[in-house]
This record gives C-alpha cells, structure tokens and sequence, in this order.
C-alpha cells in the first residue's frame, strides 16, 4: 500500500531539510526515544517509545531536495521518501516550503493491512506535527 501525505511550512527549505535529515537530532518526534547511525548515516535504527525497532537503509540523498530509505521491522517492510519544493513563486523566505512524504509499505502479516495503514496516516500526521512544532511554527 502506499499512502501519501503533505504539509506546507513557512520555514525555508533548507532548514526543513536540516531538522527533518539530521539522524543526530531526531528526539523532537514525539513518538521516537532513540535514533541510531550505522555507516555515515547510510543505515539508522529509530526506536520508538514503545519499543518498536525499525531499520532504514538510505537508498537516495538529494541534499535539501529528496531523501528516501528502505525500512523493515517485524510488522513490515517497505520505502520512504521525502520531497521538499519552495512553493509558490521560489522564494523560500517569503512563500515557505512544502514537505510531501511517501511510504509504500507491505504488512508481513496481510490480516493486519487495514489497521497498519491507519496507523500509518496517524504516524505521518504527527511527524507532520512534530516537525512544525520543531521548526517553530503552529501546525
């Protein structure tokens, strides 16, 4: 299934990049306690706060343009991709930048399709969520 979510901020695309790209500063999600790196940034671990354990392999670095991953757990497996443009006319200072995500995930267990892509569009809106609060802004 792949599910697709966008928000807009008023944050320059650079440092919506940069909050939304650092391995190294990813406690402002509310739902992750632990992020780790492994081979420069290529593979990374997060850790939810209920003990969830995810790995992502970085599978294309764009920089302050796109950013996708592998990643797997016990439930499933699948991609994530992150797209950022200056919208409207290109000026980031005064139009903002706008943040589409993408993941196509496969449930291991097919039973539990249904209730992981409701779980999916909630954990994007509060990534959405944590983001904006990160940067500053109201969401």
């Amino acid at each position: 299934m792949k599910i697709k979510k966008q928000a807009f901020f008023k944050s320059g695309v650079s440092e919506v990049w940069n909050k939304a790209t650092d391995l190294s500063d990813q406690l402002w999600r509310s739902d992750i306690s632990r992020v780790d790196s492994f081979e420069q940034g290529k593979k990374f671990r997060e850790t939810t706060k209920k003990g969830a354990v995810t790995e992502f392999e970085v599978i294309l670095f764009e920089p302050v343009s796109r950013y996708a991953c592998k990643m797997e757990n016990e439930k499933f497996s699948g991609s994530f991709s992150l797209c950022l443009s200056i919208a409207a006319d290109g000026s980031p200072e005064k139009d903002g930048t706008r943040l589409i995500l993408t993941e196509e995930i496969k449930a291991k267990n097919p039973l539990l399709a249904p209730a992981m892509y409701c779980f999916v569009r909630a954990a994007m809106a509060r990534y959405m969520a944590d983001l904006a609060l990160a940067l500053g802004e109201k969401n």
